[in-house]
């Protein structure tokens, strides 16, 4: 998406509706069949599709150390600002439609999960409508903290950011015999900053070194890795390591996948402009999915459960979440984003 403080990358809103496609199909198989489970290296992204998730973030925290590449000093009253105008008012508007629909059990005090971020409490997650927004919790807390975390990283050296994400896995290690349920770890800040981290210490380094893996097959090569990496974790159980190591590992995977495909010398023309202007609108896309899955899930179009899965999440939920992501993004996204301001003095 354009903006006012940065030059526009066609290619990154091309991975943010790749992003959002993962999630997006992943919810709409599981509701369809549970879980799959499949080796199949096509299926396999749908499946390990929750892993969308840490490719936002990755991305969040590689485009917001490109726009602040330059060093200039960010206002942050302005950075907050931008930041409220792209989150607030659609998440506003999902909230109330779920306060709507919980009138009879929801009481004042949930507001205070919406003036406070608190997406990721349980009261919430149980929602169906608000279950994608516990992400925001963690979104907004880099956001409050990242024009700081680039003084330090200015000031500091790309070691302050490395010195930041072993403090996190360290904390995750310490808190294993505190924390037995592994969601616990994977809905808040500490299973998920670091990946912001690794995507905004991959995002400096891709400043210094931009011509880095421009060419043909570094890309397809970095495609294989992650396919190959899905298979290898598809049906395994997370152990202790897998929990204390896992965040920062995928983010490096996935911030490689953001560097080859913006170096990529492989051009899809007006494919690759088709999915930027889809990934423009990935947010609502995000934000507004559940209610067309919980309007699919019982959709029974053929008699085997996994290749209906397939066609109800792939030709009927993520074109329908498209259609009410351009609506929506037109009606609320777009006209306050358009009150956006220059954050750089």
């Amino acid at each position: 998406m354009q903006s006012h403080n940065t030059s526009y990358l066609l290619r990154l809103d091309s991975i943010r509706f790749i992003a959002a496609s993962m999630v997006l199909l992943f919810h709409g198989s599981v509701v369809q069949i549970a879980f799959l489970h499949s080796l199949n290296p096509f299926l396999v992204w749908i499946q390990e599709g929750h892993r969308g998730v840490n490719l936002f973030f990755a991305l969040s925290g590689f485009l917001f150390a490109l726009i602040a590449g330059k060093g200039q000093p960010i206002i942050y009253k302005n950075f907050i600002f931008n930041r409220f105008l792209r989150i607030f008012p659609l998440l506003i508007f999902v909230f109330l439609i779920t306060a709507a629909i919980n009138r009879d059990t929801w009481h004042a005090y949930q507001v205070l999960g919406l003036l406070l971020i608190q997406f990721n409490l349980s009261e919430f997650q149980s929602q169906p409508t608000l279950g994608t927004s516990w992400t925001i919790s963690t979104e907004f807390i880099f956001y409050l903290l990242f024009p700081f975390l680039h003084q330090f990283a200015n000031r500091y050296g790309e070691r302050y950011l490395i010195g930041l994400i072993s403090l996190f896995i360290i904390m995750r290690f310490l808190c294993l015999p505190l924390m037995p349920n592994e969601l616990n770890y994977f809905f808040s800040i500490l299973g998920r900053f670091d990946v912001l981290l690794v995507g905004m210490l991959i995002g400096r380094y891709y400043l210094q070194h931009s011509k880095v893996c421009i060419n043909y097959y570094a890309l397809p090569l970095t495609l294989l890795l992650l396919t190959a990496y899905f298979m290898l974790l598809s049906g395994m159980p997370h152990s202790p390591a897998y929990l204390v190591l896992h965040p920062p590992f995928e983010a490096l995977l996935w911030s490689l996948l953001i560097v080859t495909t913006l170096n990529s010398k492989i051009l899809w023309l007006s494919f690759e402009k088709l999915t930027a202007r889809l990934g423009s609108v990935s947010y609502s896309m995000y934000l507004l999915h559940p209610f067309i899955i919980v309007n699919c899930q019982n959709l029974n179009l053929i008699e085997n459960p996994l290749t209906n899965a397939l066609i109800v999440s792939t030709m009927i939920i993520l074109p329908s979440s498209i259609a009410l992501a351009f609506l929506s993004f037109h009606v609320i996204e777009k006209p306050f984003l358009d009150f956006r301001v220059r954050y750089f003095s």
